[in-house]
């Protein structure tokens, strides 16, 4: 695989946190006070152009995402590397860019939990908290998100790719010293996905729900259900190279695209969701409290 793979998985994970997210941060904000109290919201037009504007975060985000991209690619080009000497000789250039990227992460994860903290700060001190209705909890069960045909299919997909692990020690396979604790975290993370699956199926509705409605927890179990289907197709590689004492591919940098990979995609569902929303209210008109107090774009 060539190391432009690489390049172009990070660098759009750049634009979608830096770039993509920030453009649209201002829509969000505005529906997040609204669901705190939306009579507040409309009875302040001043509060809701300023929020609108927004920016001086959000040009802070685009600044440090171009500043992302342009040293991503110097690394890429073989420009910086050289300069602080950290492609040590036989380090694989992927995995420079893997390391870069991570460390480009952290001061915009460090400027987003700032921006965080001064709008939470601002929101409890500045907009009264609406009274409530305390709705009952609805009873969900994951056959109204995920056919149950699919959930058969992966449950089997697992079960067999477990039953191929025992058979394989049965057998007794030549197989390394990793083999039962590669078996042992594949089911465990089998189980996990599972509990967090079922968990979003019957959580209480929070605030993303009343900003994008009932698709929000559609997606959310959906993806979350995905996922079940990582740790077997992972368990599949990792046993073919027990038994055949060979490298498929190599996980680490596969694990770690994919990762960006999922990450991306949620930040831009996030935009997805926001759009669908202003499609249904130009053709519908507001048909929550929060769309009445948010202003039309």
């Amino acid at each position: 695989m060539t190391e432009w793979v690489d390049f172009t998985v990070y660098a759009g994970l750049i634009v979608a946190l830096w770039v993509v997210l920030p453009a649209w941060s201002a829509r969000f904000t505005l529906r997040y006070v609204a669901d705190r109290n939306p009579e507040w919201l409309a009875a302040h037009p001043e509060v809701a152009a300023k929020l609108t504007d927004g920016r001086g975060f959000r040009w802070a985000y685009y600044g440090w995402g171009t500043v992302s991209l342009a040293i991503l690619l110097a690394f890429q080009m073989d420009v910086l590397a050289p300069m602080f000497g950290s492609r040590a000789p036989g380090t694989p250039k992927w995995e420079v860019l893997k390391d870069v990227n991570s460390i480009l992460l952290f001061p915009g994860i460090v400027l987003f939990g700032a921006s965080g903290i001064l709008f939470t700060r601002w929101l409890n001190t500045a907009v009264p908290l609406a009274a409530r209705r305390q709705a009952t909890l609805t009873r969900r069960s994951i056959d109204d998100f995920v056919p149950r045909w699919i959930q058969r299919l992966t449950y089997a997909f697992i079960a067999l790719v477990v039953l191929a692990w025992i058979a394989t020690a049965v057998l007794q396979w030549p197989v390394t010293s990793e083999f039962w604790g590669r078996l042992v975290a594949l089911a465990a993370l089998s189980m996990a996905f599972e509990f967090f699956a079922r968990l979003a199926v019957n959580r209480p509705p929070h605030v993303m729900d009343r900003m994008f409605g009932s698709k929000f927890r559609v997606s959310e179990v959906r993806i979350g259900f995905a996922m079940h289907l990582l740790p077997p197709v992972v368990g599949l590689v990792r046993l073919y190279e027990q038994v055949a004492g060979t490298e498929l591919v190599d996980l680490n940098r596969a694990m770690h695209l994919g990762v960006a990979m999922l990450v991306t995609a949620w930040a831009l569902r996030f935009v997805m969701y926001y759009a669908a929303i202003g499609s249904d209210r130009g053709s519908k008109g507001p048909s929550t409290p929060i769309d009445s107090a948010v202003p039309a774009r």
